[in-house]
């Protein structure tokens, strides 16, 4: 190996041993390597976070995804399927009134709105979703 071939491995090394130092001690960045070395979560990543609109409308569905999760849990104590998941999503982005109500909802998460999350509309946007007896969500109309 030559001069300069050595050296560039040898500022690699301590740039690694920095880099391990940093990893041991640094959680947002365990998890974020080992969320970025996911083959699912990359997939997922290459086809749906293509610009920043793309980037926007994901962030906006995980926000829903975990409100609704959360809304679920609360009431039933248990999870929620992604079969109910899917469908909740589904009819809150196609359902106007829903649909309205979440973007006003999390206008926040793009800056547009100082508080971070409005009690009012969130109430608000729970009593649009009731979830019967059968597992089966209603939008109130």
């Amino acid at each position: 190996m030559n001069e300069i071939s050595t050296n560039t491995v040898k500022k690699y090394e301590k740039n690694e041993e920095d880099g391990k130092n940093i990893l041991k001690k640094n959680k947002f960045f365990q998890d974020f390597t080992s969320l970025m070395r996911n083959v699912e979560f990359r997939d997922f990543y290459q086809n749906y976070f293509k610009d920043w609109s793309d980037i926007q409308t994901m962030i906006f569905y995980m926000k829903i995804y975990s409100t609704v999760e959360e809304i679920y849990y609360t009431k039933y104590k248990q999870n929620i399927s992604d079969e109910l998941m899917t469908y909740v999503l589904h009819q809150i982005i196609t359902t106007t009134e829903t649909r309205k109500v979440a973007v006003e909802l999390f206008k926040n998460f793009k800056g547009e709105k100082s508080d971070i999350v409005d009690s009012t509309k969130l109430t608000y946007f729970e009593s649009l979703i009731d979830f019967d007896k059968k597992n089966i969500m209603l939008i109130k109309n």
